[in-house]
């Protein structure tokens, strides 16, 4: 018998998570973002204050999809309600470049 593997997540209260179909939208006090779950073996779904996510299978590819998804959804969530900064550090060894931020 094959069995399914699922993972929850707590959505906290300032969050709210909406999905149709493959797309996801996470809005919070920071800001709003789409994300389309682009596997075919992962499921979604918002039960009360969780967000569900499914397998059809419990084996060792699947967990590593899944636990991938729910590592992504964490880090939206976190990006929504803290927000984020990208610090980029412009370094060369050999070729010059010329950078210019606009």
């Amino acid at each position: 018998m094959v069995r399914q593997m699922k993972k929850e997540i707590e959505i906290p209260e300032d969050v709210k998570i909406s999905i149709e179909g493959k797309k996801v939208v996470f809005e919070g006090p920071k800001g709003k973002i789409e994300r389309e779950i682009f596997h075919p073996l992962v499921n979604a779904k918002v039960e009360g204050n969780k967000v569900i996510l499914e397998t059809p299978k419990d084996d060792r590819k699947n967990k590593r999809i899944l636990n991938t998804w729910v590592s992504h959804f964490k880090n939206d969530i976190r990006g929504v309600r803290e927000g984020y900064e990208y610090h980029l550090k412009v370094i060369y060894t050999h070729f010059p470049m010329t950078v210019k931020v606009e």
